[in-house]
C-alpha cells in the first residue's frame, strides 16, 4: 500500500509536533530566565544587607564614644541633658534598625544558601557582567521575543495544526495497493 494523498493529515501532524517542540523549548527558556532572575535577586539581597550591616556598625562605632562623652559632659554640669537624651534616642533608633537589618541579613543568607548551596566568604555581585548579558533593543522586539509569550504562541499553533489533522480525517485518502 502506498499513500498518495491523505487530505493533509500527515503534514498537519508534523506541524503540530514541530510547534509543540518549539513551545517546549521556549518553556525551558522561560524557566531558565525566571531561575536566573531569582538567583540574581538573592545575590543582590545578600549584598544589600551585608552593606547595610557594615554601615550601621560603623555609625554605631562612632556614635557610642560620642554618646559616652556627652554623658560625661552632662554629668559634670557643663552640657545639656536634652542633648544627651536626643543622642540616646538617635542611637536607640539606629539599634532598632540594626536589629531589623540583622534579621533581614539572616533571611537573605538563608535564601542564598538554599539557592546556591553554600555561602561565600565575600559575596560580590558583578553588576557589569550581568548588565552586559542583558538583551538590548526596542521594547516591542524584546516583548515579542519573550520566551513565555513564544511558548504560548507555539502551543496555540500546535493546537491549531492538531485541529487541522483531526479535520483531515474526514477527507478522502488516495492510495495504491
Amino acid at each position: 500500500s502506498r499513500l498518495l494523498f491523505d487530505g493533509g493529515q500527515i503534514d498537519a501532524k508534523i506541524s503540530s509536533y514541530t510547534f509543540g517542540a518549539k513551545a517546549a523549548d521556549e518553556s525551558v527558556k522561560q524557566v531558565q530566565n525566571e531561575r536566573g532572575a531569582r538567583l540574581a535577586q538573592s545575590w543582590l539581597e545578600l549584598e544589600r544587607y551585608r552593606t547595610l550591616q557594615g554601615l550601621i556598625d560603623s555609625r554605631l562605632g562612632v556614635l557610642d564614644p560620642l554618646l559616652t562623652q556627652l554623658e560625661k559632659v552632662a554629668a559634670s554640669g557643663m552640657g545639656d541633658a536634652g542633648q544627651v537624651a536626643a543622642a540616646q534616642r538617635t542611637v536607640s533608633a539606629i539599634r532598632v534598625t540594626q536589629t531589623d537589618v540583622a534579621e533581614k541579613l539572616a533571611q537573605a543568607e538563608l535564601v542564598f544558601k538554599n539557592n546556591f548551596g553554600s555561602m561565600p566568604k565575600k559575596a560580590i555581585y558583578k553588576h557589569r557582567l550581568i548588565t552586559r548579558s542583558l538583551p538590548r533593543g526596542k521594547t516591542e522586539k524584546l516583548a515579542e521575543s519573550a520566551p513565555a509569550l513564544l511558548a504560548e504562541y507555539y502551543g496555540y499553533l500546535s493546537a491549531e495544526a492538531n485541529l487541522e489533522a483531526v479535520k483531515a480525517l474526514n477527507n478522502f485518502n488516495v492510495a495504491f495497493e
